[in-house]
Order: structure tokens, then C-alpha cells, then sequence
């Protein structure tokens, strides 16, 4: 049964379930044995080492097979369109593509302090899926919100849920771009990267990082989610061809691109910026479509990262965090208009978090993502 036979809206057309995963491996067990699957819940809970086993040995022999990569040309083109790409994303899907994230202060606690006044950051604010959640959950806090796309950017002010006295929401290429005035060094509390440093060029994520990194106060925080290696996705676009760019770097049928992360990787990138590894882990599931009767593995990668403290007051045990993330921070809030060339370089301190629209041009990597 071919692939388009079995994913069709009217489901599996033998009344067999399919695992997505092996099927675009082309790997045995695509078709598991019957009664082997548990069809009660939509997902579940799988290993939070990743995909293991003989899942493993698929994915990876699949992955390694792929070896047709775009030419230099074709990469340079996608790098030199991400913005126009992902503003034509944004401008098509405005706020419907991505659902709020409700979820995220069940897996970080530190997400959700009703009674403190902290300083959080959204890197790629995309639709605000996660900002505005988080301004719900934490009513006393101010907020700094950016995004490379223009488009997202406008999408987000003109929620009705955004509040400008608590919340300045501007363009910025974190991934290019000097840190802008809007943005005092030092002063960001929590920040959080979810489904962000995947759609970042590779060879920009490192400077994405550090500039977070400079933006956190000592014994700050960030909360990272992304892509993992060997998600279901990754395996599709495996099974599509042609949509590689680099090692575990892919672009999708929009233009927009994204990387999937080893946990080897995403240490080697989150140390090189100074950041201390609180956690780090897999975060693997099973999902089911059980009117299609198909199963997916998805697989990411989730972590808290510290800023440590100067030495003399280092404290590098876990308890940290929650002293981190709870520091208190109290800013002032102007409102006015500005607008930034993408040559600018700015990377001044202000005491005050501005309200500000800023429209930056730029035509680099992105700080937008597509998400699950």
C-alpha cells in the first residue's frame, strides 16, 4: 500500500495501522503486528533517551543514505530569501498555524510566578503561541518579544491580547544583527527559545546564542525546546529528497528551513556561548492518529540553560535556577516609534525596556519556526 494510499483523510486503506517513522525509512515493522499498537491514547510518554533500537538503526542508515544535498547556489538563494519567506508565511497564516503553547509551564515551572516581577524574553515570538500564555501566567512581569519576520511581529501587536505598557514587541535579526537599544544587557530574567535555533543557518547559531547569553542576568535562565535528531519530520523530508541542505539541516516546500539537534550538538553550541547545562534531554513521543490508524514518533530536544554567576558567588548547584528565574526586575516603559537599519550598529544600553515598533530590513537567517 503506498504511502498516499494510507495517510488519506478516510484512513488506512487495508484497516491495518502504519508507523509513519519506518515507512519513511523503508525499514521493516512498517506495518506493525496486529494488536501490537495501543490504540487508547493519542500519544504517549516513550524514552527519553530518543528513538532507540532497531528505530534507530533505521533512521540513522536512512539519514546517512540521503547524500543529495542543494547545490551552493540553491542554499545561498534560501539564506539570501528567509525573510521574504517567512513573512509570506506569516502573511498566509497570520495566527492560525500555530496553537497556543499552554503547555510549556508544566514541563518549566519557572514559566509560571504569578507573584513576582521578572523580565522574560521571547526569542522569535513568531504569532506570540508562547507569549501570551506567559503574560497570562505571569501578570506582574514585563516582556521584550522580537522575531525576524516583520510579519509575525505585526501579527503579534495586533492581538488582542498584547499589551504594550507590559510588552515590547520589535523586529530583530537575533542571529546577524548587534543586540538593539530596546534591550539592556544584563537585565533579561528568563528567556525562552521554543522551536526557534532550528530555523537559524548553523553557521549563525552560535552568535544567536551569545547574544542571549549577554542579554540574561547572572544566574538567568533560558528554556529551550527544538527539533531532535531523527523526528519524524527529519525522516520525512529524508523520504522526500531533495530538501537537504546540510548535515540534519532541511528546508520544507515553503522555503522556510529547519535543523534537527543531537543532544552532542546542542552542548557543544550551548557551552561555546558560556551557558551551564542545568538539563538536557530527549523528549520522545508517541502519537497516533487513530482514524488514519498511523503512529509518529516525534522526537525533541528540551533544555534549561544558566547563565552562571561571577565566580565569587557562583552557586552552581541546581537550586540556582529557581533563584535565577525568580530574581526580581523592575523596568520603565516609553512608548514611541523607531525605525533600525539592518547595518546599524547599536548595541547600546538603556536602563528602560522601550515600547517601540521597530522595522528592521535584513535578509539573513531566521528566528521564526515551524512547530509541532
Amino acid at each position: 500500500v503506498r504511502w498516499r494510499d494510507w495517510t488519506a483523510r478516510g484512513g488506512s486503506a487495508d484497516n491495518q495501522w502504519r508507523d509513519a517513522s519506518l515507512a519513511f525509512c523503508n525499514a521493516a515493522g512498517a506495518v506493525p503486528e496486529a494488536g501490537t499498537v495501543d490504540a487508547s491514547s493519542n500519544w504517549k510518554d516513550v524514552d527519553g533517551e530518543g528513538v532507540h533500537g532497531e528505530r534507530l538503526e533505521a533512521a540513522r542508515a536512512a539519514v546517512l543514505a540521503d547524500e543529495q544535498v542543494l547545490s551552493e547556489e540553491e542554499v545561498r538563494a534560501l539564506e539570501e530569501s528567509a525573510g521574504p519567506k517567512w513573512d509570506g508565511f506569516y502573511s498566509m497564516h497570520h495566527n492560525r498555524f500555530f496553537k497556543a503553547r499552554n503547555y510549556l509551564h508544566k514541563e518549566f515551572p519557572l514559566l509560571a510566578r504569578q507573584d513576582e516581577a521578572r523580565v522574560i524574553m521571547e526569542v522569535g515570538c513568531g504569532n506570540g503561541s508562547t507569549l501570551f500564555p506567559l503574560m497570562e501566567l505571569n501578570p506582574l512581569s514585563r516582556f521584550i518579544a522580537f522575531d525576524f519576520s516583520s510579519e509575525a511581529v505585526t501579527v503579534v501587536r495586533e492581538n488582542e491580547a498584547f499589551d504594550s505598557e507590559r510588552c515590547n514587541a520589535f523586529v530583530w535579526d537575533i542571529a546577524r544583527e548587534p543586540i538593539p537599544s530596546q534591550v539592556q544587557r544584563g537585565a533579561v530574567d528568563v528567556a525562552t527559545m521554543v522551536f526557534i535555533l532550528s530555523a537559524v543557518s548553523p553557521q549563525h547559531m552560535a552568535r544567536a546564542l551569545r547574544n542571549v547569553f549577554e542579554m540574561l542576568k547572572p544566574g538567568g535562565v533560558v528554556v529551550f525546546r527544538d527539533y531532535g535528531l531523527y523526528d519524524m519530520t527529519q525522516l520525512r523530508f529524508v523520504k522526500k529528497g531533495g530538501r537537504k541542505l546540510a548535515e540534519n539541516f532541511y528546508t520544507r516546500g515553503d522555503g522556510t528551513r529547519t535543523y534537527f539537534f543531537s543532544k552532542e550538538k546542542a552542548a557543544e553550541l550551548f557551552e561555546a556561548a558560556g551557558f551551564r547545562m542545568d538539563t538536557l534531554r530527549y523528549d520522545t513521543r508517541e502519537l497516533k492518529n487513530r482514524k488514519r490508524m498511523i503512529t509518529m514518533y516525534r522526537v525533541w530536544l528540551s533544555a534549561l540553560l544558566v547563565k552562571p554567576r561571577p565566580a565569587e558567588g557562583d552557586n552552581t548547584g541546581g537550586g540556582d535556577v529557581d533563584t535565577a528565574a525568580s530574581s526580581s526586575s523592575h523596568s520603565s516603559v516609553s512608548s514611541s516609534t523607531t525605525t533600525t537599519s539592518s547595518s546599524s550598529s547599536s548595541s547600546s544600553s538603556h536602563s528602560s525596556v522601550s515600547s517601540s515598533t521597530t522595522t528592521t530590513s535584513s535578509s539573513s537567517s531566521s528566528s521564526s519556526s515551524h512547530s509541532s
